[in-house]
């Protein structure tokens, strides 16, 4: 029993928590008659033993319905065969926390779209989603035929074919704008709706958006939970230079087709609210567009070359709710975007490629318009040298960095392996600048809590 609480404590805490048990006993307590003649195990039994062990460690983590506990299990045993299983049941409570309406896309730059991510489910080669959008027009006709005139919005139970661009109607709902039910008709329940007499999504379309998000798990599944926004216990990566946020990392385990492309969760939790509406098209008019907190994107590295590419976005707003959604159905055609070196998607790089670069091995941020030294690794070069935290870079190569950014600052701290790089320290308790020169090295990302790395 004590063993049992001890292996699903650690599994819900990712081993945050490992509870230990002490005894006075000094001999052998047997509770059933047979156990003192039981023989030592065979060494042919092992390997049966650990897949016994790794299935009651998957019935404990599918039992707590726990995402943490789940995760748990994939970082213990991350070539198990159940991954398909344990990852479609963390998405499934994931979705099942965002019953708000999630801004997804705006039809004719005026007509907002919204999904509700808990009411997405997939059955055989179809899928489901509840959307909701506004009714423009003075006069809406309703599936029975008849037309009336105060309909503000409405809600659509929609069945996705996966395999082909169409979708049916299996319920739908229409509302004043009192929110008061005006309209209710129910075609059929989803696994009857007769998808040959559905209309087309062209690509492009609101509905072809819809249609992605709602059979693609990992769209439909947020990359981040309520839990963990709300802990923000992510890897640090660097400080917004204006001061406006902070960027954060999540590793994501996804495999890709490409071995040279890596995935990586960005986190940017922004100082104040900032409204969606930036990321419209110009002349997009629609009613009160939400305001977003936090920015959470599902990143895609090359590692041969200084390229990335955004293949989801999501924006969740103060009180961790999920407000707009935006993704790319047609991620083929989609071009990345190059960063420069030393930048934070550089950063992500090389934790996400496991790549190494010639650096000195610190961590800076700006302080009073210098270079501080906020991180120094351990063995690192700068270490070697004497380099300590806190310090403050003043010149490097006998030139001064009081006009340059910490991007300019770590393109010349980096250089090739074996090269010389003088730095001019000012240092608490010292009247004087200390002199130091650095010989590069190959530098391992292996800071915790990162921004920019030099």
């Amino acid at each position: 029993m004590f063993s049992l609480v001890t292996r699903d404590v650690r599994l819900v805490t990712k081993n945050a928590q490992r509870p230990y048990k002490y005894a006075s006993l000094e001999n052998i307590l047997c509770l059933t008659p047979a156990c003192s003649n039981t023989p030592d195990p065979a060494s042919d039994d092992i390997f049966q033993q650990a897949k016994r062990s790794e299935s009651d460690e998957l019935k404990i983590a599918l039992q707590t319905n726990n995402t943490d506990a789940l995760e748990g299990y994939l970082q213990k045993y991350p070539d198990t065969s159940h991954r398909p299983e344990v990852e479609r049941k963390i998405g499934a409570i994931k979705r099942s926390e965002l019953s708000e309406w999630t801004l997804y896309e705006i039809g004719d730059l005026y007509t907002p779209h919204f999904v509700q991510l808990n009411s997405i489910h997939q059955f055989g080669n179809r899928a489901v989603a509840k959307n909701r959008e506004r009714i423009i027009t003075s006069q809406f006709k309703l599936a029975s035929g008849a037309t009336v005139t105060d309909a503000a919005y409405q809600e659509n139970l929609v069945v996705y074919d996966c395999r082909n661009p169409i979708s049916a109607l299996s319920e739908n709902w229409v509302f004043n704008k009192a929110g008061e039910l005006i309209f209710h008709f129910k075609f059929a329940d989803p696994q009857y709706v007769d998808l040959s007499i559905g209309g087309s999504l062209p690509v492009g379309s609101v509905g072809r958006v819809a249609g992605y998000i709602a059979c693609h798990d990992d769209i439909a599944t947020p990359l981040v939970s309520k839990s963990e926004l709300s802990r923000m216990e992510f890897k640090s990566l660097a400080t917004m230079v204006n001061g406006e946020g902070e960027m954060f990392y999540k590793p994501n385990e996804s495999e890709q087709s490409d071995p040279n492309q890596k995935k990586i969760t960005g986190i940017l939790k922004l100082s104040k609210d900032h409204n969606v509406k930036a990321f419209f098209d110009p002349g997009t008019s629609i009613p009160d567009p939400p305001d977003y907190r936090v920015e959470v994107d599902d990143l895609i590295l090359k590692c041969d070359e200084s390229k990335f590419l955004v293949a989801k976005s999501e924006f969740w707003n103060a009180s961790n709710q999920l407000v707009r959604l935006s993704v790319h159905p047609d991620i083929t055609n989609t071009k990345f975007s190059d960063f420069q070196v030393g930048s934070p998607f550089d950063t992500l790089q090389q934790i996400a490629c496991h790549r190494s670069y010639g650096g000195i091995g610190i961590r800076i941020e700006p302080t009073n318009g210098l270079i501080g030294v906020a991180e120094v690794f351990d063995n690192s070069p700068a270490e070697k040298a004497g380099l300590k935290v806190r310090d403050v870079i003043s010149r490097i190569d006998n030139e001064a960095v009081n006009t340059w950014t910490p991007l300019q600052a770590t393109t010349r701290l980096r250089g090739p392996v074996d090269t010389k790089v003088n730095l001019s320290i000012i240092r608490e308790g010292q009247n004087d600048p200390l002199e130091i020169t650095i010989t590069r090295e190959n530098v391992q990302t292996v800071s915790t809590q990162l921004r920019p790395l030099q």
